[in-house]
């Protein structure tokens, strides 16, 4: 991919919490400028701890009172020099402060606005209020466990992966919407559902439902039908398992050397694929017997020499240090506007070069109000002045 490839492209950011945030995040690494609508006036953009670091690098941050007239006037000559809008306030805000697609694109009338909210702006239910968990729960998602955590949450809710999956959504309808517009000079309107966001990378298991008529019970596995054995197994370190995926003859071979060929192994019934498929439980039970003899680290290595599938499930510190994940540079530190540091991840791809995204610092809030207003907007040093002493840029 060409580096900067969104390169000269502008983003009017209103979003908050995770999705939106990251949509932009992922824009601003390839190279769009990115600029956050803040107010120094609510107490959720004053929170910038790790979360804020990590979601809102590469962008810079403008304060604007929304609720004033100037204010609107100010951040509507934004977005007319701007490509693109992304939102995710409820359903109704931005209307009630003249920032509808309608109000805007009659000021910028190739303008992409993209909208995204918990379960879509139209239909019965528009005005839900939605946070992600929830929309693990409406999704199915949580039909799928059987039991509670000992917060008394439903298995799957947290931490809740509705939220990225929703900008990455948004971000890819963005680099649709900016190839569309090329072609055809025509801004466009965006209506993005979290929740059909979540449902349609579960299409795997909604089509198994829909085509035999009924699901797996809660907690049973979902294993594909080609791959015995496929799971996860305890290993003798403490609370330590290791996945393996056995997807053909081959693979059984090598899982059954690096095992040392146990006596089961050599039994009539499991001698070939089709033979072991209606074994899979007994298997499972068999191969867990063994790997928690060994150590989760030497198996995955073993495992991998012989071609078998295999790897050990990380806890989140040792995703981080992993020699792989290291060498791969998925990970950063970037310098905070406070001193310390902090570790962010950047583009999941490589251009073969070390360029992993245009990667720098989180802004503080309201940082780039005077390179955003006086540098694009072109304000005068009178009429800056003038809107900061009237609380325009709070």
């Amino acid at each position: 991919m060409h580096q900067r490839a969104l390169e000269g492209v502008r983003v009017v950011d209103f979003s908050w919490v995770v999705a939106g945030p990251y949509c932009t995040k992922l824009l601003g690494l390839m190279g769009a400028e990115v600029i956050k609508i803040e107010s120094a006036r609510r107490a959720q953009y004053k929170n910038r701890g790790a979360w804020f670091s990590v979601l809102n690098n590469s962008k810079r941050s403008c304060t604007i009172n929304l609720s004033s007239d100037r204010g609107k006037a100010v951040v509507k000559r934004l977005i007319a020099a701007s490509d693109v809008v992304v939102e995710n306030f409820s359903t109704g805000v931005m209307d009630r402060l003249g920032l509808s697609y309608d109000d805007l694109r009659a000021i910028n009338d190739d303008l992409i606005y993209v909208s995204s909210s918990g379960v879509g702006r139209t239909g019965p239910g528009k005005n839900w209020v939605a946070y992600g968990t929830l929309l693990q729960g409406l999704s199915g998602w949580t039909s799928l466990f059987s039991e509670p955590n000992a917060r008394m949450e439903g298995m799957g809710i947290v931490p809740s992966w509705t939220d990225p999956i929703t900008g990455l959504w948004e971000a890819l309808t963005i680099q649709a919407a900016l190839w569309h517009r090329g072609r055809t000079g025509q801004g466009l309107y965006v209506d993005l559902s979290m929740l059909e966001s979540t449902i349609t990378i579960m299409a795997d298991v909604f089509l198994a439902a829909v085509t035999t008529g009924s699901q797996n019970a809660p907690g049973e596995s979902i294993s594909p039908a080609y791959a015995v054995p496929h799971g996860i197994y305890p290993c003798k370190e403490t609370d330590a398992w290791i996945a393996i995926s056995v997807g053909c003859q081959s693979e059984w071979e090598g899982l059954c050397r690096v095992l040392g060929d146990p006596a089961w192994s050599r039994e009539t019934d499991l001698l070939t694929e089709a033979g072991r498929r209606p074994h899979r439980a007994r298997i499972d039970g068999l191969l867990a017997e063994e790997t928690s003899q060994r150590s989760a680290g030497a198996l995955f290595h073993e495992l991998q020499a012989a071609g078998v599938a295999a790897g050990p499930c990380y806890g989140l510190r040792e995703v981080v240090e992993d020699p792989h994940m290291q060498a791969g540079g998925l990970f950063r530190r970037l310098p905070l506007a406070d001193g310390p540091t902090q570790l962010t991840t950047v583009l999941p791809w490589s251009d073969g070069t070390d360029w992993r995204g245009e990667l720098f610092r989180p802004p503080a809030l309201g940082e780039h109000n005077e390179e955003v207003f006086r540098g694009i907007l072109g304000m005068s040093e009178q009429e800056y002045e003038s809107c900061r002493g009237n609380g325009v840029f709070e």
